[in-house]
């Protein structure tokens, strides 16, 4: 992402927080899991549970609970491609945590499915979901005990989802700066837009969630 280590002190994921969830069992939801995960996502995202005291299996069927971080792979499927699994799911009654609430996310000049989508069908099928991500407060909660002694108005959010980011950071009482030319790029700056502040405002006015600012791109 051009991000040099120098740049920066500490990253913390969603991966972090679910890693922690599992861990930790802080909650009666979370300590009544079990031990036998289905794991939905791509390869490169198993190493979230890799030291976890978890049993992976092959199959809905052979389940305590799913675990997703997102498509197996979001270049070729849809949620077309889960929909008989989330019945199986949903007839078992098997709870699902999701380690990103996002629904899509922007891959280059691609936008691609993200783990909120399966979450949100799964829940529409009557499941039983549990998420970890913005905008939750666990994250601010876990990034306000890295940031101890820095007060919360000098602090700021920058994301390009209303949904999530600026939700997040309006809930939990912190400043948040939209970015115009993410997810919303198309609806905000393309197509000969001519008014991308008055399209902004009817989205913010429409989803409730409040900015003190919009940037065109999030440079580093």
């Amino acid at each position: 992402m051009g991000i040099r280590d120098d740049q920066y002190e500490r990253v913390i994921t969603s991966g972090d927080i679910t890693r922690d969830a599992l861990t930790r069992r802080y909650d009666d939801w979370h300590a009544a899991l079990g031990d036998r995960c289905w794991l939905i996502g791509p390869e490169r995202d198993w190493g979230l549970v890799e030291g976890l005291t978890l049993e992976l299996v092959d199959s809905v069927e052979n389940a305590d609970f799913m675990l997703n971080t997102g498509l197996f792979d979001d270049e070729t499927e849809g949620l077309a491609d889960y929909a008989g699994r989330l019945e199986t799911a949903s007839a078992r009654s098997l709870p699902m945590v999701c380690a990103n609430p996002d629904l899509a996310v922007m891959r280059g000049d691609r936008t691609v499915l993200c783990a909120g989508s399966l979450a949100r069908a799964y829940e529409e099928l009557g499941g039983d979901v549990r998420y970890h991500g913005k905008p939750h407060m666990r994250p601010y909660q876990f990034c306000f005990e890295v940031l101890n002694g820095i007060p919360r108005d000098r602090i700021l959010a920058a994301g390009d989802s209303l949904r999530t980011d600026i939700a997040g950071a309006n809930a939990a009482g912190i400043d948040g700066i939209f970015v115009m030319g993410g997810l919303h790029a198309e609806d905000l700056l393309g197509g000969g837009q001519g008014d991308p502040a008055g399209v902004l405002q009817r989205m913010v006015d429409e989803s409730g969630h409040r900015p003190i600012g919009a940037v065109h791109r999030f440079n580093w």
